[in-house]
C-alpha cells in the first residue's frame, strides 16, 4: 500500500513465512523490521499413492491396525481384509479441508524361488558356468545377480530366465555370488560360491 503496509488478501497456507520491511530514502543504511506469519488453516490431506502393494499370506486382523501420531495407518500384519480403497480425512481445531484422494491397497504374494542356485560350483577355467535362479510365476518379478565383496568389476550376464552366465570362466569369477528375486512388496536372496579350477 502507499503507506508501506503489506496487505495479503485471500491467505493460503503457502503464505506462511518470514517477512521483512526495508524502508529507504536512498541515504545511509535503512532500518529493517521482520515478522513471522503463520497461516492457520483446516487440516489438509497429503497426496497418497494411487496404488499400494502389501505382502499377502500373513495372518492379521483389524485389532493389529493402529493410527500413528503422524496420521498414518500402520498395519503390522495383513490378510484379505486389508485389500480395498482407502482415503484419509484429517482434522484439526479449524476443521478439515476434506479427504485425500483414494489409494487402492492390493495384496500380492512376496517373491519366492522356484529354482535356487546350489551351495557351490566347481568348474575349470575357460569353460562355461550357468547358475540357475528363478522366481515364482509373477510378471512383475525381477531377478538380479551380484558378486559379493567384489573389489573390481567382473564381467557376467543374466539370461532371460534369471540364470547367471559366466563365459569364459576366469579367476575373477571365483567367490561368493548372490541372486535377488524381487517384486513390488519384497525381495528374497540366495547365495552360492564359485570355485574356478586350473589357470
Amino acid at each position: 500500500m502507499v503507506d508501506g503496509t503489506l496487505l495479503i488478501t485471500s491467505l493460503i497456507p503457502e503464505d506462511s513465512g518470514n517477512y521483512t520491511c526495508l524502508p529507504s530514502n536512498g541515504l545511509l543504511n535503512p532500518p529493517s523490521a521482520s515478522a513471522n506469519l503463520t497461516v492457520m488453516h483446516a487440516a489438509l490431506a497429503l497426496p497418497m499413492p494411487r496404488r499400494t502393494y502389501l505382502p499377502a499370506g500373513m495372518e492379521g486382523v483389524y485389532p493389529g491396525w493402529t493410527l500413528t501420531p503422524g496420521g498414518s495407518l500402520l498395519m503390522t500384519t495383513v490378510n484379505d481384509d486389508a485389500a480395498g480403497v482407502y482415503t484419509c480425512t484429517p482434522y484439526n481445531s479449524y476443521g478439515s479441508a476434506g479427504p485425500s484422494g483414494p489409494t487402492d491397497v492390493i495384496l500380492q504374494d512376496p517373491p519366492s524361488f522356484s529354482v535356487a542356485p546350489e551351495e557351490q560350483y566347481r568348474r575349470e577355467a575357460g569353460g562355461t558356468l550357468l547358475v540357475p535362479c528363478q522366481g515364482n510365476k509373477d510378471p512383475t518379478m525381477k531377478v538380479t545377480w551380484s558378486k559379493v565383496d567384489s573389489a573390481r568389476r567382473t564381467s557376467y550376464s543374466v539370461e532371460p530366465n534369471g540364470s547367471l552366465l559366466l563365459r569364459p570362466l576366469a579367476k575373477d569369477h571365483q567367490g561368493a555370488w548372490e541372486c535377488s528375486v524381487a517384486n513390488r512388496v519384497a525381495s528374497v536372496k540366495a547365495g552360492t560360491r564359485v570355485f574356478v579350477l586350473g589357470e
